[in-house]
C-alpha cells in the first residue's frame, strides 16, 4: 500500500496515525569539517541512516527523508511508540559516535499521534523542497559516440493487472542511418560503440525521462538495462550507482535493473546481486531459456528472472513446442522456489505469450504486445482483450 491509499484509509476511518520525526543536529559542525567532501559526506549520512531505520520497522511502515531527518510514520497503532523512536533514537546516535568523523552528531526525536490532516500538513514543507533528483549524470561518453546513441523504451505488460507497469530502457545506436539495438550493434561488430557507453546512455536518458514524469506527477516504471561488464568491478559498480543515490530511497525502490548476459554460474554474481538489493533497486536477472537450476542466486534477493522467448519456427507457428513449454515450467517453478517472480521477453507472437501465462510467467515484453518507444509510457491499464484487437490483422 502507498502512502496516500494508507492515508485515505485512514481519513475514512478516523482514525489517529502514529508518527515518529528523527532532526539530525550538528550538521553545520560536519560540513565545516569536512569542507569540500561535504555533498557526498551528506549522502552518506542520509544514505546510512535510512538503511539503519529501515532495518529496524516493518516494511509497511513509511519512512520520509526530510531537510535535516526523517520522518516515520507508522503503518498499524502502536502500543508504546514513544518508547520504540527513543530505541532507533539512541541506536543511531550510537552508530554515528562509532565514526570520528560523524561522532558530532546529534539526533534529537519526538513522537505524537495525529490525524490524517495534521500528517498532511506535517509533510507538506517536505512536498515542497526540492525532491525531483539533481541532474547529476555520470561519466559522459565520448560525444560522438553519445550523439549517435538513442534511448528507446519497450514497455512491460503485468498479466497479473492487466496493465502496462514499466519500461526496459535501453540504447539503440546508428549503424549507417538506421537506430539498431546496441547489444546487437556489439554483438554483430556493426558498429564502434561499447557496452559501458551504452548503459551510461540508457541510464542518463532514463533519469531524464524519470524527472519529466515526477514533475508532471505521472507514475512511469523503469527498468533500466546494464551489461554485467559495466558493473562487475566495484568501481564499475559504484560510478553506475551514484547518480541513482540522488533519487530519494522511497522512490528508488520503484526503480529495477536488468542484467544483460550474467554469467549465471559464477558464484561471484550472488555479492553483486545483493549491493543492487541493498541499494535499493529491485533487481532482474537475465539467463537464458529453459534455466532450471538457480541455485547460485540463493539469498541474493534476486526480484524477477528474465529469459527470451524463443523465436517462431516459421510464420506459421503455433506458439511454443511442447518440450519448450515443459522448460519454461521448469523455469518458473524455479523461479517460484526462490520466492521471486519472471519475466518472458522478446515475445514476437500472441501464442507464445498464451503459453506463458499458462506456465505462470508473470511479465512480458515484446513486439507482439506493443511496439518500443522513443520515451517511456506512463502506467496503465491494458487488457488481454486490447492487446488481441492490436494485434487483429486488417
Amino acid at each position: 500500500m502507498d502512502l496516500n491509499t494508507f492515508l485515505r484509509n485512514a481519513l475514512e476511518k478516523k482514525q489517529k496515525i502514529d508518527v515518529g520525526q528523527f532532526h539530525l543536529l550538528n550538521l553545520d559542525d560536519v560540513k565545516a569539517r569536512v569542507g569540500d567532501s561535504w555533498p557526498s559526506m551528506r549522502r552518506r549520512i542520509v544514505d546510512s541512516s535510512v538503511h539503519f531505520i529501515e532495518k529496524r520497522i516493518s516494511g509497511e511502515d513509511f519512512l520520509i527523508t526530510c531537510e535535516e531527518g526523517f520522518l516515520l510514520i507508522f503503518s498499524d497503532p502502536r502500543t508504546n511508540p514513544d518508547e520504540e523512536i527513543a530505541e532507533i533514537s539512541r541506536d543511531l546516535q550510537a552508530f554515528f559516535l562509532g565514526a570520528e568523523e560523524l561522532s558530532d552528531i546529534r539526533i534529537d526525536w519526538e513522537c505524537d499521534s495525529c490525524t490524517p490532516n495534521d500528517l498532511v500538513q506535517m509533510a507538506a514543507p517536505v512536498a515542497k523542497k526540492p525532491t525531483p533528483p539533481p541532474a547529476t549524470k555520470p561519466v559522459e561518453p565520448d560525444s560522438a559516440t553519445s550523439k549517435l546513441c538513442q534511448g528507446a523504451y519497450l514497455p512491460i505488460w503485468d498479466a497479473d493487472k492487466q496493465a502496462v507497469t514499466a519500461n526496459r530502457c535501453f540504447s539503440k545506436f546508428s549503424v549507417d542511418g538506421r537506430q539498431i539495438d546496441g547489444r546487437r550493434v556489439i554483438d554483430m561488430q556493426m558498429g564502434d560503440v561499447t557496452h559501458l557507453e551504452l548503459d551510461q546512455n540508457t541510464q542518463r536518458n532514463a533519469l531524464d525521462m524519470f524527472r519529466t514524469f515526477f514533475k508532471n506527477r505521472k507514475q512511469v516504471g523503469l527498468c533500466l538495462t546494464v551489461h554485467h561488464s559495466t558493473i562487475e568491478t566495484a568501481d564499475g559498480l559504484r560510478a553506475y550507482l551514484e547518480p541513482l543515490s540522488k533519487i530519494p530511497p522511497q522512490i528508488r525502490r520503484t526503480f529495477m535493473i536488468k542484467i544483460d548476459d550474467l554469467p549465471h554460474r559464477d558464484p561471484a554474481i550472488n555479492p553483486l546481486l545483493k549491493q543492487l538489493r541493498e541499494f535499493g533497486l529491485l533487481t532482474i536477472a537475465q539467463i537464458p531459456f529453459g534455466t532450471d537450476d538457480l541455485e547460485l542466486f540463493k539469498g541474493a534477493g534476486v526480484a524477477i528472472f528474465s529469459c527470451a522467448a524463443l523465436k517462431p519456427v516459421n510464420d506459421e507457428s503455433e506458439g511454443m513446442l511442447d518440450h519448450d513449454a515443459k522448460a519454461l515450467n521448469n523455469f518458473v517453478r524455479a523461479a517460484r522456489d526462490m520466492k521471486a517472480l519472471t519475466l518472458l521477453d522478446d515475445v514476437r507472437e500472441l501464442k507464445t505469450l498464451k503459453a506463458g501465462m499458462a506456465s505462470g510467467v508473470r511479465f512480458f515484453t515484446g513486439r507482439a504486445l506493443m511496439a518500443e518507444n522513443h520515451r517511456p509510457l506512463p502506467t496503465r491499464p491494458l487488457s488481454m482483450v486490447d492487446l488481441y484487437r492490436s494485434n487483429k490483422p486488417a
